[in-house]
C-alpha cells in the first residue's frame, strides 16, 4: 500500500502543488496520506475490495502560519491552478465539525482519478491528529457547544436499548460522510449523508422530534421519512400529539439520537401494554377464582409483594404482561388470603386460557409468527407474551407445542374485536402460494370498495410454483376477516403490515 505514493499521477500532483506553494510564498508542509486497509473494506460485500475507495491517496497542506486568510489564498491557488471538481469544497473552517474539526476540503481531477486536498494551520492539523481525545486531555478548545454535542453523542449511545450490532452501526454513523442542511433561520445542521426530516427535527430538539409530522424542504412538503440532501432548508412541521413509531421508522433514521429517541419511545409503548395486559389477565384470574378486584387493595397485596419480590402492582402487571411472573402464583397466595365471605361466593373453577382482546394493530407490539402462519380475524388464533410484546400462532401450531414448552395457561385464547374501527389504515403484505391473479380475481371483485388493493404480482418461486404477491388496505379487523375468509388459509401468509403510507408500502400498481 506504501508503494500508492510512487504512482505516476500521485507524484505528478505532489509536484504541482509543491510549485503552486513555492509560488505563493507561504511556508507549508505536503502531507499524503495513503488510506488504511479500513477504508478498502466494502460493507454490502463484506470484504475488503481494492476497487471500493474512490481514491487511494489524500493530500494535507499544512500550513506554517496562524492566519486564516492564508488557508483560503491557498484554496484560491490550488483551485485556479489544478482542475478543480464543481461543488466539492467543504469549508470547515467557517462551518466546523460538531467535534472542532477544522479544515478546507476541496477535489482536484488529474490523471483520470479525483484527489481529495485538504488546507489547514498547523495547530488545526495538530487537532485533526489529536481531536477529541486530546481536547479532553487539555481541557482547552472545546466550546459549549461541542461538548453538548460530544455528551449526547456518548449518552444516546449507552442509552440505546437496540441490539449489539446497531450499537456498532450507530457509532459507525457519527463518523459517516455528513450533508449540510439550513433551518429558515439560517442556522446550518451536519447531518450523517442519506439523514431523513426527522434526523433533522432530533438534531433540534427532542421534543421537536417527537412531535414531528414532516417539514416543508426548500418551501416543499416532506413526510418525516424524506431523505435530505447538501443544501436543503428544512423547516420542521410538528403536531399535538406525538407520532407513532415502529422498527420501520427507527432503522430508517441515521442519527444516533434519533434512534435511540425512538427505540426509548419504543420500549415505553411495549411497556405500557405490558402492563395494561398483564392487569386483565390478572383480573380474568380473580375473577375465575371468585375472588373480588378488592384483594389487589390493602396489606395483603402489599406481603405478596414483598414474597414476589415485586416492587409495586405496576411491576407486578408488567411482569405478568411479559411473562416473567405466572397469574397463577399470584392467585396462589391470594387464595391464601381469600376472605369467608368470597368463599361462599364458590369454589373456584379449574386452570383455563385467558383471553387477550385486540382491538387494533401496532408492529411495535404485536407480529405474526411465520411457523404457521396466522392471519388477522381468524378463528383459532393463540397469543404468547413476551418483552417484546405479542405473537400470534395457529391453535394447531405443532413450533408452539414442541419448541416452546409452554403450558396451555401461557398462551391466551385471541379475540378480534370486529366492531371497532383502527386508528389508522393498515396496508398488510400478503403471498398466497400455488396461486395465479386469475384464480384470485373473483375473490378481489367481491370485496367492499373500502378494501384497497394497492399491489398484486405474480411471479414463479424456487419449485416453479406460481404465488401472488398483494398488498392489501384494511380499515378494521371485520374486513380483514372477510377477505382472508375467502383465500386458502394453509396456503396464505402476512410478510409484514404497517400503517398506510409507512416505509414499507409501495406505491399502487397492477400487474399481470
Amino acid at each position: 500500500m506504501r508503494d500508492l505514493r510512487k504512482l505516476p499521477a500521485v507524484t505528478s500532483l505532489e509536484t504541482s502543488l509543491s510549485k503552486i506553494l513555492a509560488a505563493s510564498g507561504l511556508s507549508a508542509d505536503i502531507r499524503t496520506r495513503v488510506k488504511g486497509l479500513g477504508n478498502y473494506y466494502n460493507p454490502l460485500k463484506r470484504v475488503l475490495d481494492p476497487a471500493y475507495p474512490e481514491n487511494y491517496v489524500d493530500f494535507a497542506i499544512i500550513l506554517h502560519t496562524v492566519e486564516l486568510t492564508d488557508c483560503y489564498k491557498m484554496l484560491g491557488l490550488v483551485n485556479n491552478n489544478l482542475t478543480a471538481i464543481p461543488r466539492s469544497l467543504r469549508d470547515f473552517i467557517a462551518n466546523p465539525k460538531p467535534n472542532g474539526y477544522r479544515s478546507l476540503h476541496t477535489r482536484v481531477h488529474l490523471g483520470g482519478n479525483n484527489y481529495l486536498v485538504k488546507i489547514r494551520t498547523l495547530e488545526m492539523e495538530n487537532w485533526a491528529k489529536g481531536g477529541i481525545l486530546r481536547a479532553w486531555e487539555s481541557q482547552k478548545g472545546l466550546t459549549d457547544e461541542h461538548w453538548q454535542e460530544i455528551s449526547e453523542l456518548l449518552r444516546d449511545i449507552g442509552e440505546y436499548g437496540g441490539a449489539a450490532t446497531h450499537r456498532k452501526a450507530m457509532i459507525r454513523l457519527s463518523e459517516a460522510e455528513e450533508i449540510y442542511t439550513y433551518s429558515p433561520a439560517g442556522d446550518i445542521y451536519y447531518l450523517p449523508k442519506g439523514s431523513t426530516v426527522l434526523d433533522f427535527a432530533y438534531r433540534i430538539h427532542s421534543e421537536l422530534g417527537d412531535n414531528c409530522e414532516g417539514a416543508l424542504v426548500n418551501g416543499a412538503w416532506t413526510p418525516i421519512t424524506g431523505r435530505l440532501k447538501d443544501g436543503d432548508t428544512v423547516e420542521v412541521l410538528t403536531s399535538p400529539e406525538p407520532m407513532d413509531v415502529d422498527q420501520d421508522l427507527e432503522a430508517l433514521c441515521k442519527t444516533p439520537k434519533a434512534r435511540t429517541a425512538i427505540n426509548r419511545r419504543l420500549h415505553q409503548k411495549r411497556l405500557r401494554f405490558a402492563q395494561q395486559t398483564g392487569k386483565d389477565i390478572l383480573l380474568q384470574e380473580i375473577l375465575r377464582h371468585k375472588l373480588s378486584s378488592s384483594v389487589l387493595e390493602g396489606e395483603n397485596i402489599r406481603l405478596i409483594l414483598e414474597i414476589l419480590n415485586v416492587k409495586d402492582l405496576q411491576e407486578l402487571y408488567l411482569q405478568i404482561g411479559q411473562d416473567l411472573l405466572s397469574p397463577q402464583l399470584v392467585l396462589y397466595y391470594l387464595e391464601g388470603h381469600r376472605s369467608d365471605e368470597s368463599r361462599n361466593q364458590g369454589e373456584a373453577e379449574g386452570p383455563g386460557q385467558n383471553t387477550l382482546s385486540v382491538s387494533g394493530l401496532d408492529k411495535a407490539v404485536f407480529k405474526f409468527a411465520r411457523c404457521c402462519n396466522p392471519l388477522p380475524g381468524q378463528d383459532h388464533v393463540l397469543a404468547i407474551l413476551s418483552e417484546r410484546g405479542v405473537t400470534f400462532h395457529h391453535r394447531d401450531c405443532q413450533d408452539l407445542h414442541e419448541r416452546h414448552s409452554l403450558v396451555a395457561q401461557q398462551m391466551l385464547r385471541v379475540y378480534w374485536d370486529l366492531s371497532v374501527p383502527w386508528r389508522h389504515p393498515l396496508a398488510f403484505q400478503v403471498q398466497v402460494l400455488e396461486c395465479t391473479i386469475r384464480d384470485l380475481l373473483p375473490v378481489l371483485a367481491g370485496m367492499p370498495e373500502a378494501v384497497r388493493i394497492q399491489r398484486i404480482t405474480s411471479a414463479p418461486d424456487k419449485h416453479d410454483k406460481q404465488f401472488v404477491s398483494l398488498s392489501v388496505l384494511f380499515h378494521n379487523f371485520a374486513e380483514a376477516r372477510r377477505f382472508f375468509g375467502q383465500l386458502p388459509g394453509e396456503k396464505t401468509m402476512v410478510e409484514d403490515f404497517g400503517r398506510e403510507g409507512g416505509p414499507r408500502v409501495q406505491q399502487p400498481r397492477l400487474s399481470f
